[in-house]
C-alpha cells in the first residue's frame, strides 16, 4: 500500500530527531528594570504571569496535560525578559486583531 509523501516525510524527521529535542521550553516572564540613582538599570517589578509554555516542535503546538492546562517547566527553567515601563502594554496586548506588534526605538 502506498503511503502519503506527508507521512513518509513525518516518518523520516521522527527518525532523525533526538527526543530529548522534541521539546522546547518557550516560557518568558517580564521584568521591568527603571534607572537607579546610580544611573543603572534595576528590577523595579517582576510579573507573575508566564506566558508561553512547553512547545511540541513535531506536533507544532504546545503541550498540554489531561485537565487541558498548558504544562510549564520548573520554576527555576522560566525565562526573564527584561523590558522598559514603556514597553509593558505592547508586550502583553492580548487581542486577537493583532497578529503582530513592532517596537522601534534606540537600543539600549
Amino acid at each position: 500500500m502506498a503511503r502519503s509523501e506527508r507521512a513518509a516525510l513525518v516518518q523520516e524527521i521522527r527518525r532523525h530527531l533526538n527526543p530529548d529535542d522534541r521539546y522546547v521550553n518557550c516560557t518568558a516572564r517580564l521584568v521591568v528594570y527603571v534607572r537607579g540613582d546610580d544611573d543603572r538599570p534595576r528590577p523595579f517589578l517582576s510579573y507573575l504571569k508566564i506566558y508561553g509554555g512547553v512547545y511540541d516542535r513535531v506536533a507544532k503546538r504546545y503541550v498540554r496535560d489531561e485537565a487541558g492546562e498548558l504544562v510549564m517547566p520548573k520554576p527555576g527553567d522560566v525565562h526573564e525578559i527584561d523590558c522598559h515601563p514603556g514597553q509593558v502594554q505592547y508586550l502583553t496586548v492580548h487581542r486577537k486583531k493583532y497578529r503582530r506588534i513592532v517596537l522601534v526605538g534606540a537600543t539600549g
